[in-house]
């Protein structure tokens, strides 16, 4: 009896899934892509056919040539072949690989299968309602392929002539952007100063100015709302200071206000990848790579689990199924009280896109508690399952509520206020996750009449001033991406991170500064191609690749609407962008004299080479030289300690070429000098 073949991307998906299923079933992984577009000429010209090669790997055990053969032996021994690569374009676009690259007899046997979590159940409704390949998607994903290969090369060799940079691309040069302006805003600011005067009166008791009885210059002051009352003058808040009284009166006592605490909803990509930053310092790649681990499924006291659903979705949409089972565990745990109808929340349409067939991201088994798996699992694994297993519930509950107080003094006829808030429903704070949130409002107010009196204690005058907008951290540029609409799930981590490993961004304590050179391309790149550097651009083409996704354009008729118009920009750019020269380094050549200059590599390692290259090949690696705390017997400049063209270390004069000094490492002053450098 033939068994049933399942190609799924990730070999680390085959334990968990194989399994679920049991013997009547192959399980096969491709291994991520298998071909890519022609690295020389990738579409045609005229008509936008694509042309593939099969992927070229230097470092795995199975060439993906002998995976190819792999599956194809496999489906020819197979009664049916369901391709289970990710729900999303780039998986629809992986099985319609798998599906050119079969036999003809072998296509007639092949159906497509999504699952958005990798349980027993999932899987064989996949297979019960198993369909065709989504071409629409497919289009998709070989629109946005072309689109990031015609902008990436053209703008990636633009950038490495003129401007010595690594690369460019359509997306990862909007990230790029966002930080750039970010810094330039940064620069430009100009601190704001205001003055304000609180402190703290008798029993603790903290309140802030709020009403003067006479008219005074303020800053940027609200007319209404109990806000603090903010002076433009110093010495305006210095009068108050001055007359203030030493008894402060209650004169009202507000009536509650009762207010809401922040509706939660399920976690989507941008959201895990924020709050795993915020919470754990992660980085997106970090978080990716864990979550991707507990979607795939690891064992867990002997039995294969997957933890969370699929971690690549903008839906925060949950399934009938599972609302059930949260409902029920809510019940059972906390009460119905706690449970809010969860079909009621408001969710904004605008950030549900095309792939919206998948759910937020959620626990598989809600009745799985964190500490039920802790000392099964890495340390990453619980905190991101806990972030997960917290954060579904909580957007199932109702929210706190809390009694808002405020009261009001007065002095001299100065007005002063303070408020309260304690907790009046605990809501989704019942949660041991919000416990730090519980005990900061446990506090009981004092009970406070109209009429009571405090005497002053430690009223002072504060100075203010406004901040620069915050360098953005790999969190809050995902927040960024995301509101503008560019991006997608799948691009999130490496838009936040590719900036760093092509030398335009520093990071630095989490947060991302761009370099000189950062600046200088983006600036370059910006002014050269205004239509397509915008963010404005980048949205658009998302929201058209959209469009291709659903069945309501043509992949073909965007591609050629656009491709024509940016190559002649590309011809433009290449006269309006004024060639960088090479940062020399104030050596000659050994082998020919001419000025050595900083180049990079590739992979964006900075080396020295000869700038009569390609006539002379020299080259040695950029490494700081050593100051030393000697000064040249010849001319008195300092000395220093620096790599020869052979690696090795010789010692130098600062002042060179004007001064020839020079003396091997373990030799003195007096043993030589006035030698060429070499």
């Amino acid at each position: 009896m033939q068994k049933d073949l399942i190609v799924v991307e990730s070999p680390n998906k085959i334990k968990s899934i194989q399994s679920y299923l049991g013997d009547g079933y192959n399980v096969i992984a491709t291994g991520g892509h298998l071909r890519e577009l022609a690295k020389k000429s990738g579409y045609d010209p005229k008509t936008y056919d694509l042309k593939w090669e099969i992927i070229k790997t230097t470092n795995k055990k199975i060439s993906k040539k002998q995976q190819i053969k792999a599956i194809i032996d496999l489906a020819k021994k197979s009664d049916n072949i369901y391709l289970a690569t990710d729900p999303d374009r780039e998986g629809e676009a992986i099985s319609w690989h798998v599906y050119d690259l079969l036999p003809k007899k072998e296509k007639e046997r092949v159906r497509r299968i999504t699952f958005n979590e990798i349980t027993q159940k999932a899987i064989l409704k996949s297979i019960d309602e198993k369909h065709d390949i989504d071409f629409n998607l497919v289009d998709s994903q070989f629109a946005r392929r072309i689109l990031d290969r015609v902008i990436g090369y053209k703008l990636s060799g633009l950038v490495k002539k003129n401007l010595h940079g690594l690369s460019a691309g359509r997306v990862q040069s909007i990230a790029l952007l966002f930080v750039v302006e970010r810094e330039l805003e940064r620069r430009a600011f100009v601190k704001e100063e205001w003055y304000q005067v609180e402190g703290t009166i008798e029993k603790n008791i903290f309140v802030s100015l709020r009403k003067v009885p006479y008219d005074v210059e303020l800053y940027n002051q609200k007319e209404n709302g109990d806000s603090d009352l903010k002076f433009l003058h110093r010495k305006d808040a210095q009068r108050v200071i001055d007359e203030l009284g030493d008894i402060f009166k209650v004169y009202n006592v507000d009536d509650l206000k009762i207010t809401k605490g922040d509706v939660q909803l399920p976690l989507t990509t941008d959201k895990l990848l924020q709050m795993a930053s915020n919470n754990f310092g992660w980085s997106a790649n970090k978080t990716t790579l864990v979550a991707q681990q507990m979607f795939e499924g690891l064992e867990i006291n002997n039995q294969q689990l997957a933890l969370i659903t699929y971690p690549r979705t903008d839906s925060k949409r949950l399934s009938d199924d599972f609302l059930l089972e949260a409902n029920k565990f809510i019940e059972d745990n906390y009460g119905n009280d706690y449970l809010e109808n969860f079909k009621n929340k408001k969710i904004n349409k605008k950030e549900e896109n095309v792939q919206d067939a998948h759910e937020a991201i959620r626990p598989v088994d809600i009745n799985l508690k964190p500490e039920e798996i802790k000392e099964h699992v890495s340390a990453d694994i619980y905190k991101l399952y806990n972030l997960v297993w917290n954060k579904t519930l909580a957007a199932l509950m109702k929210v706190p509520t809390f009694n808002k107080q405020v009261i009001r003094f007065i002095s001299n006829e100065y007005k002063f206020y303070t408020s309260y808030k304690t907790i009046r429903t605990l809501g989704y704070w019942v949660l041991d996750f919000y416990k730090k949130q519980r005990d900061e409002l446990k506090f009981q107010p004092p009970v406070i009449n109209v009429g009571d009196e405090f005497k002053k204690e430690n009223i002072e005058l504060v100075q203010k001033e406004t901040t620069p907008p915050p360098y953005y951290t790999e969190a809050s540029l995902i927040a960024a991406l995301k509101n503008a609409g560019v991006g997608r799930p799948s691009t999130y981590a490496t838009m936040a991170t590719i900036g760093t490993t092509r030398g335009y961004i520093n990071k630095e304590k989490g947060k991302l500064i761009p370099t000189e050179l950062g600046i200088k391309v983006i600036q370059e790149l910006k002014e050269a191609f205004p239509r397509v550097i915008s963010i404005k651009f980048t949205s658009k083409m998302e929201d058209r690749l959209d469009v291709v996704a659903n069945g309501e354009l043509f992949w073909k008729d965007l591609v050629s609407s656009f491709i024509p118009v940016f190559e002649e920009e590309v011809k433009q750019a290449y006269t309006k962008i004024e060639k960088v020269p090479d940062e020399k380094i104030n050596r000659l050549c050994p082998m020919c004299e001419h000025d050595l200059v900083i180049k990079r590599s590739r992979t964006n390692a900075q080396f020295i080479a000869c700038s009569n290259f390609p006539t002379c090949r020299f080259t040695e690696s950029l490494e700081k030289p050593e100051i030393l705390d000697e000064l040249c017997p010849t001319c008195s400049e300092p000395l220093i300690k620096r790599k020869n063209r052979k690696n090795k270390y010789f010692i130098g004069c600062t002042g060179y070429p004007q001064c020839n000094y020079i003396r091997n490492v373990n030799e003195s002053n007096n043993d030589k000098n006035n030698s060429d450098q070499e």
